[in-house]
């Protein structure tokens, strides 16, 4: 499954949204109709880096090994 240039552009964009209350909980980032779940998120205060994880809801996670 991948996704398109819109589908990148919309999760560049959330990804500057506060999204730890979301990890490890059923709670879903909702962009142009698509449910996405957040996996991780980051903050480097000394660089200002920020990254959100996500995974789109129904996808296969690929940290997971499918044997």
């Amino acid at each position: 499954m991948s996704i398109g240039t819109k589908e990148y552009t919309l999760l560049a964009k959330d990804s500057y949204e506060d999204r730890s209350n979301y990890v490890g909980k059923e709670k879903f980032v909702i962009l142009d109709g698509a449910k996405y779940r957040v996996l991780d998120t980051y903050s480097d205060p000394i660089t200002g880096y920020q990254g959100t994880e996500s995974l789109l809801d129904g996808a296969v996670d690929p940290r997971i090994a499918l044997f």
